[in-house]
């Protein structure tokens, strides 16, 4: 499972978003839609490590990887399939 609690981020001192949640099952498939400028892509950078978040959790299988370097959010996610 996976999961977002809060997810705060953005570039510089703007914030693009602002407390996100989003829980996917085991076997989930999560499709993000949205016009241009919505945060989608900043939502995955967030998730994936390459952007720092500035608040909130990323759960994978109830582990904390928030804190996690990008390389090793990886690492995790293969591990578990």
């Amino acid at each position: 499972m996976f999961e977002i609690r809060g997810v705060e981020t953005g570039y510089g001192k703007l914030k693009i978003l602002r407390g996100i949640d989003m829980k996917v099952d085991a076997q989930g498939i999560v499709a993000l839609l949205g016009g241009t400028g919505t945060g989608k892509s900043t939502l995955l950078k967030a998730i994936s490590g390459t952007l720092p978040d500035w608040g909130g959790e990323i759960l994978f299988d109830g582990e904390l990887i928030h804190a996690k370097r990008p390389h090793h959010r990886f690492l995790t996610w293969n591990a578990s399939q």
